[in-house]
């Protein structure tokens, strides 16, 4: 299911910077990646919308696939919505390592206050929150001799349609917290493309 590009990212930047400790015990790269995430309001023809699978049989309860294998990559952030708008989604992409990677993963709405591992709050808009841990996923490589990062949070501009914010919460030792804020509690599903090295989050949105 494709996403409308319209919809997705609309730039990326390569920047170099200095490598630091910003204070929360983890490393500042010394090369980055600069990525804009923006949205725009998708227009739902809700009579359309049944019969869509994630709409009728999409849940709320957590979705877990662990143990994952190998460290991925997170190398893109892609917010969007399929043709028909009864489904937004969320799609993060990795570098590619080989096919025996996969991701580990729990997916599941949680309550505020959000806090990084140095106990800072994140604050992320929306009236229901889904987290997306990864627990084999990070934005940040450090098997060189410097820190390079492979993704920089996105900005998320704009959200009158189920997603309202995306927010990176934490990324620590291979373990990064993503929270996406929604309109209210909407079913979702998710799933992970071996061949293009993405993982998925589908919304209901109609």
């Amino acid at each position: 299911m494709s996403l409308q590009r319209a919809l997705v990212l609309s730039a990326m930047l390569a920047v170099t910077g200095v490598a630091c400790d910003d204070g929360g015990g983890e490393a500042a790269p010394s090369s980055t990646t600069t990525t804009t995430t923006t949205q725009a309001t998708p227009v739902v023809d809700r009579d359309a919308c049944v019969g869509v699978e994630v709409v009728e049989s999409g849940g709320t309860d957590d979705v877990r696939g662990e143990p994952g294998r190998g460290l991925l990559l997170i190398s893109g952030v892609d917010v969007g919505a399929d043709d028909s708008g009864c489904v937004e989604q969320v799609a993060f992409s990795f570098e590619e390592e080989s096919a025996e990677s996969s991701p580990g993963y729990v997916v599941g709405y949680r309550d505020p206050p959000f806090a990084d591992v140095s106990g800072r709050r994140v604050a992320v808009d929306g009236e229901a929150f889904l987290s997306v841990t990864f627990l084999n996923g990070t934005g940040v490589d450090l098997s060189g001799d410097e820190a390079r990062e492979t993704l920089r949070p996105p900005r998320f501009e704009g959200g009158e349609g189920a997603i309202r914010d995306l927010q990176l919460v934490s990324d620590f030792e291979g373990v990064s917290e993503w929270i996406i804020g929604l309109d209210r509690t909407r079913p979702f599903r998710v799933h992970y493309d071996a061949a293009a090295f993405a993982f998925v989050i589908d919304i209901a949105a109609g």
